[in-house]
């Protein structure tokens, strides 16, 4: 019996097996805001797991307000170590990315705490800047999943209010892009969607680069087959000489969760400028 006690006393207090994370998996998401219109925190993040299990490299890009006019989008690239409890926790210097804070510093912090369960995995993210000479802190909450390769099973109707979270087969800063979607409560249209895209760019006084651009989608009709598509135009900028960008959407619910292509052009004339991605294939799980 005492063996018995004590035996049951170390698997009780031993970690759970599926508290960490699965060696060589990429999981992505970010966060989804409420509502697509009057903006909204919004945040991609993906972390790339090393076959060891115990490695990860994050990359996260975080849009968020500070005050009524003060803007900015912060990007974090850092390496951790999950303990052996399934948590990554870190600190980390972050950079202006697209608007810089008038008057700010360029640079802010990030504190990130994650758990890794198994191919799930969750926490928050907290971004601190400096707008203007003031300090400005906001934790934003991350959900992350690691999808496996597209299902190949048939079309069915998604989980209604449900949220799915993955990756692309596109890379930025060596890990894979994140996407992250939100479907009504009643099961008619996929309410957000929040897709991280690198785009290849050229102008006629630029070297060529790469582009980060997060980009959240209006909603979409699901069709009755389960499936959805959407063509959106916008223009960063009207007042000014912003590209126009034009984002094409596809995706499919299964069984097991969602997947889909996804690609983006930008126009600019003044400077001339041209970036577009190639049709990128995505996967997500709830």
């Amino acid at each position: 019996m005492r063996v018995i006690l004590i035996l049951a006393a170390a698997l009780l207090a031993a970690p759970a097996a599926s508290a960490a994370p699965l060696p060589g998996a990429t999981y992505g998401g970010g966060t989804v805001p409420a509502t697509h219109r009057g903006g909204g925190d919004t945040l991609l993040a993906t972390a790339a797991v090393a076959a060891d299990g115990r490695r990860v490299k994050l990359v996260a890009k975080a849009a968020f307000a500070c005050g009524r006019r003060a803007l900015g989008e912060q990007l974090l690239s850092v390496r951790g170590r999950v303990g052996d409890d399934g948590r990554l926790a870190l600190r980390a210097a972050t950079r202006n990315y697209r608007y810089v804070f008038a008057g700010g510093r360029p640079h802010g912090r990030a504190a990130v705490r994650l758990r890794f369960d198994g191919p799930m995995a969750s926490g928050t993210i907290r971004f601190t800047t400096h707008p203007r000479g003031r300090r400005c802190s906001v934790r934003l909450p991350v959900q992350l999943r690691a999808a496996a390769a597209p299902d190949p099973s048939p079309p069915a109707a998604p989980a209604g209010d449900g949220f799915y979270y993955g990756s692309s087969a596109a890379r930025f800063r060596g890990v894979r892009t994140p996407v992250a979607l939100h479907v009504r409560p009643d099961a008619t249209a996929v309410d957000l969607t929040l897709i991280g895209a690198p785009l290849a760019c050229r102008g006629a006084r630029t070297r060529p680069y790469t582009d980060y651009l997060d980009d959240l989608a209006p909603p979409t009709r699901i069709r009755p087959d389960g499936t959805f598509s959407r063509r959106e135009r916008f223009v960063l900028d009207p007042k000014g000489d912003r590209p126009v960008t034009v984002v094409r959407l596809r995706g499919r619910f299964t069984a097991t969760g969602a997947r889909g292509t996804y690609s983006v052009t930008q126009r600019s004339e003044k400077p001339r400028l041209r970036c577009r991605t190639r049709r990128i294939a995505w996967t997500a799980i709830r």
